[in-house]
């Protein structure tokens, strides 16, 4: 008879090292998005570089947000090279920092546009969620 003894297979250490180059590789070039359109005029004011801490979150946040669909998706090359145990468990300490990061960059865009504007932060917020085209794509 033979034993029912349940077997695990261990995941080599180089789909992990494969895949921390492939997001370290991805976090760099959207990063680098950033570096290569600020101007004099992003970082000559305070309220100017809120905004660009504002895009530095919003980009990095939604690459977050790109990687943790990516590491769920069951992808099988992905899934035989890390294990899908360890891309969930990925995605779970990924998951709440793109959140963070997006809403950083709701937060400090308001800041950064109510001082530009000189209103008091609660009246910018009505506005920029109100009037503003770009805020909600779908109701304009």
């Amino acid at each position: 008879m033979k034993s029912s003894v349940a077997t695990f297979k261990k995941h080599s250490s180089a789909g992990v090292d494969w895949a921390a180059w492939f997001l370290g590789i991805g976090l760099g070039l959207t990063l680098a998005l950033q570096a290569t359109t600020m101007r004099k005029s992003d970082i000559s004011s305070v309220y100017g570089v809120v905004a660009s801490v504002s895009r530095l979150a919003a980009l990095t946040g939604t690459f977050f947000a790109v990687v943790g669909i990516f590491l769920i998706a069951r992808i099988p090359w992905v899934e035989r090279g890390v294990g899908h145990d360890r891309l969930v468990t990925w995605h779970r300490k990924l998951g709440p920092w793109s959140l963070y990061l997006i809403g950083a960059h709701f937060l400090f865009i308001v800041v950064s546009s109510a001082g530009q504007d000189g209103e008091m932060l609660a009246v910018e917020m009505w506005r920029m969620m109100n009037y503003e085209v770009s805020f909600w794509n779908c109701q304009h």
